[in-house]
């Protein structure tokens, strides 16, 4: 393709004062060094060391061939005095042979320098200041021998280049998503593309729908069942009790008629649970005093059945409020819990046994979550999170956090990441990755702050909360798509 070689970036001339005397009559240009090479950037200097009358042009040619058939010249244009020139040239083709001289024409005639030859380097791109972001965020794209005509493609969107620092650093704008919130990001150096790496887009996104059928109830326990939920257990006061299921249907958006919860023994709140509707433990009645909570504990420990009934599995040492439990392998584990001693239990082939002592407090008010062979726990007191080892049985730290890690979260697993948030008085969310450690933020909750999420559960991939305020016992129903843009 025919290029336009268009004049300089920057030409200048320096008179004969290096010279006291022209010692010859002809003319004389000499190629003196290479300034600045890169992909497709050069910077020479040349001399024009004797000259007979004026130079009606100076400059430099390029050529991919050693006989110049078809050069690309920079022009300086005219020179009346000898000295050196200098060019810089930025139409070559990154790692390319090149032939250079220099020329001078004067009268009918053109004089060369020698013919020498360098080779042009390959661009290439080292890191991105950020890999996550929003639409109309800037990051740098650093590396080395940046092309002037280079770009940078999100997936098949070109983004805006906002500045060039020499030939190692972009500037770029995020552009807006298309489709995907995890997107390739290549460097395009004049036709050939090269991965940079992967940016994700910060997503997530909130739907409020049908409130909660009833008052406010706190402490239950849910059950999840291929397109359902099912809500039982729990109170609605200190004296009531909740007596029915409550049914949400995650295909149709909406809630079912309730069911009488009839066997009123396993009346109680705070109880541990798991999706597949084993649960047990919690109080038959919680009593807030003058000195604080007064819990009236129980033992009872069941499974609800698809059909409403409860199978009873007779009793549990497993005794507290709100402790955590885990389904892993046809095995229930139940963690610590309020008044539990911070005692580990294990439930398997209908026989208890006990595992050991947490090293902190925990409930399930606290993110956790199981992943790949472990159990994942936060520590209010120090912002850590802590990995418990179902194989070995032990705990090691995992990770630090940046934020005020407290009780009152929302939280659930989609894959590899654990999304949590929704502290008391806070409206963010954050994403743990569970293999690096590596915490980012989520499109912020858009409800009541000031309400406090009473009752959790997660189905379809997306977290599902039920959040209550105490001064009006009013309630407020969402669904977060954790990997969705925001609509």
């Amino acid at each position: 393709m025919q290029k336009i070689v268009y004049a300089l970036l920057i030409a200048f001339s320096l008179s004969g004062c290096f010279f006291n005397e022209i010692t010859d009559s002809e003319t004389v240009v000499l190629l003196e060094d290479v300034i600045y090479i890169s992909s497709n950037d050069i910077r020479l200097l040349g001399r024009l060391y004797s000259l007979e009358g004026t130079a009606s042009d100076h400059g430099f040619e390029f050529s991919e061939d050693e006989s110049f058939s078809a050069p690309q010249v920079v022009s300086l244009g005219e020179k009346k005095t000898v000295g050196l020139f200098f060019s810089e040239f930025n139409l070559l083709e990154e790692k390319t042979d090149y032939y250079y001289r220099a020329y001078v024409t004067s009268g009918n005639n053109k004089f060369y320098s020698d013919i020498r030859s360098i080779s042009t380097f390959e661009g290439s791109v080292t890191r991105a200041s950020s890999l996550y972001g929003e639409s109309g965020d800037q990051i740098e794209i650093i590396g080395t021998n940046f092309t002037t005509e280079m770009s940078i493609l999100f997936g098949e969107t070109t983004a805006v280049i906002k500045s060039r620092l020499g030939g190692y650093k972009l500037k770029v704008e995020v552009p807006a998503p298309q489709t995907d919130y995890r997107v390739p990001v290549y460097a395009n150096f004049d036709g050939r593309k090269v991965l940079v790496d992967t940016f994700e887009y910060k997503t997530g996104n909130w739907v409020k729908l049908s409130a909660f059928p009833i008052n406010r109830m706190t402490n239950a326990a849910v059950k999840t069942d291929g397109n359902s939920a099912f809500i039982y257990l729990g109170a609605f006061s200190e004296t009531q009790k909740n007596d029915s299921i409550y049914n949400y249907d995650f295909t149709a958006n909406a809630w079912g008629t309730p069911t009488a919860l009839t066997s009123e023994e396993y009346f109680a709140e705070g109880a541990f649970y798991t999706p597949n509707g084993l649960f047990g433990a919690g109080a038959t009645q919680i009593r807030e005093t003058f000195s604080g909570f007064q819990y009236t504990l129980t033992d009872r420990f069941g499974k609800l059945e698809s059909d409403g009934t409860i199978t009873d599995l007779g009793f549990t040492p497993a005794m507290g409020v709100k402790p955590l439990a885990f389904y892993v392998n046809q095995d229930l584990i139940v963690l610590g819990g309020i008044n539990s001693g911070e005692t580990i239990w294990r439930y398997t082939d209908g026989e208890w046994s006990y595992l050991g002592k947490l090293p902190f407090a925990i409930t399930a008010s606290t993110p956790n979550t199981y992943y790949n062979g472990a159990i994942y726990l936060f520590h209010t007191e120090d912002n850590t999170v802590w990995k418990y080892d179902l194989s070995t049985l032990e705990f090691s730290k995992f990770t630090e956090l940046s934020m005020n890690v407290q009780s009152g979260a929302a939280y659930f697993q989609r894959g590899k990441y654990l999304i949590f948030g929704l502290f008391p008085f806070q409206s963010a969310i954050y994403q743990l990755n569970l293999e690096t450690g590596e915490v980012l933020t989520k499109n912020n909750f858009e409800g009541q702050a000031s309400y406090s999420t009473d009752i959790q559960f997660d189905g379809d991939g997306n977290l599902f909360v039920i959040r209550g305020a105490s001064s009006t016992e009013s309630t407020e129903f969402w669904k977060f798509e954790p990997f969705t843009f925001k609509q």
